[in-house]
């Protein structure tokens, strides 16, 4: 179990929550944090880093998606408008989320045009 658990710690498994260590040692989640608080303090930890990094990854993905998505309908001399937008975006929910939708006014404003 400790192995395992160092494992995880020192990244060679995982980024993985408590609860799915646990899971894989066959080991209620009580008993583990229970057993080794430490341990589970620091997974916990790293797993929240892990989480953090890659919202900030998808936020900057979706942002770049929209600015291209706007070039392309400013290259094609299409006026830019929000559902023309979303029609090119991967997901259309990403205007709907105030970093896509910042990106959107941004876009919108440096071309003269009222978001």
């Amino acid at each position: 179990m400790q192995q395992f658990l160092q494992k995880v710690l020192h990244r060679e498994i995982g980024p993985l929550p408590v609860r799915h260590v646990a899971r894989q040692l066959g080991v209620g989640e009580k008993f583990l944090v229970g057993r080794f608080p430490q341990e589970c303090a620091q997974i916990t930890a790293q797993y929240r880093v892990y989480r953090a990094e890659r919202a900030k990854r998808r936020v900057t993905q979706e942002c770049e998606e929209v600015r291209r998505a706007v070039l392309t309908l400013d290259n094609q001399g299409v006026v830019l408008s929000r559902s023309q937008v979303t029609a090119l975006l991967s997901n259309p929910n990403i205007l709907r989320r105030p970093e896509g939708k910042a990106t959107w006014q941004a876009l919108c404003r440096e071309r003269g045009l009222e978001p």
